[in-house]
């Protein structure tokens, strides 16, 4: 019961403390500010394992389901290196858990998973980094442009993404 409590009273602090990183987006002639959520989910991670030497999962996907539902954008932590690179590890609803999606192809054919888990291998501990594609899923009528904002968490070998339809970038608050 105290882990439980010391550890929802860490989270509250921990998202109201975390400054969000902010980008810009330009759509037309407008450009938005957007913030995403994955240096948050990261940050956690990292205090989760000096506190336990280890992450609970349960309580990162209970704080995905819960950015999930608040925003419009949809949280990830994917598996990054072999074996089992792009095996998701946590979706919002659980649905994806366990799914492999490396080999996921964009609107161009562009293999958009591998591009966000090289991308994130390679980039500086704690560095935020953003890929745009365009997919197609199953509820849209034509090709939607997305953003993904993405960190590599190494301690667990985890990429840890948002994803975010362009579109909605003005809706994002």
């Amino acid at each position: 019961m105290k882990t439980i409590f010391i550890i929802s009273i860490l989270t509250l602090l921990l998202f109201s403390c975390t400054p969000v990183k902010k980008i810009k987006v330009e759509e037309g002639n407008k450009v938005e500010p957007v913030a995403f959520g994955v240096k948050k989910i990261y940050d956690l991670c990292l205090k989760l394992d000096s506190l336990h030497g280890d992450v609970d999962r349960s309580i990162i996907r209970d704080t995905i389901e819960a950015m999930s539902s608040r925003k419009l954008a949809e949280y990830y932590i994917l598996k990054a290196t072999q074996p089992g690179s792009g095996k998701v590890i946590l979706s919002p609803d659980g649905s994806g858990d366990g799914e492999n999606i490396l080999e996921s192809v964009d609107y161009s054919k562009n293999y958009y998973v591998k591009e966000i888990i090289d991308k994130a291998i390679k980039s500086k501990e704690g560095e935020v980094r953003y890929h745009s594609f365009k997919i197609m899923t199953p509820r849209d009528l034509e090709p939607v442009d997305k953003l993904a904002e993405f960190i590599y968490y190494h301690p667990k070998d985890w990429v840890i993404i948002s994803t975010l339809r362009i579109s909605d970038v003005g809706k994002f608050k």
